[in-house]
């Protein structure tokens, strides 16, 4: 499913996947966005489709409004 939202003032395009097991947001986004984010070195999200993909950190108390 697909949702318009926003981070802050940014507008978004929210994916919503009800088979994964985390949320995560693209690199560029945290980026241009300048989010806190704490690295890590073995942090994985299993797609609904079943990929997993590895991220870069851990982005937390992000609000995002739907």
């Amino acid at each position: 499913m697909k949702i318009k939202g926003t981070i802050g003032s940014k507008e978004v395009i929210i994916l919503v996947d009800s088979g994964a097991t985390h949320n995560f947001l693209s690199f560029h986004l945290v980026q241009q966005l300048a989010l806190p984010l704490t690295t890590t070195t073995s942090y994985g999200v299993m797609m609904g489709i079943g990929i997993s993909m590895k991220g870069k950190g851990i982005c937390r108390g992000v609000c995002i409004s739907m």
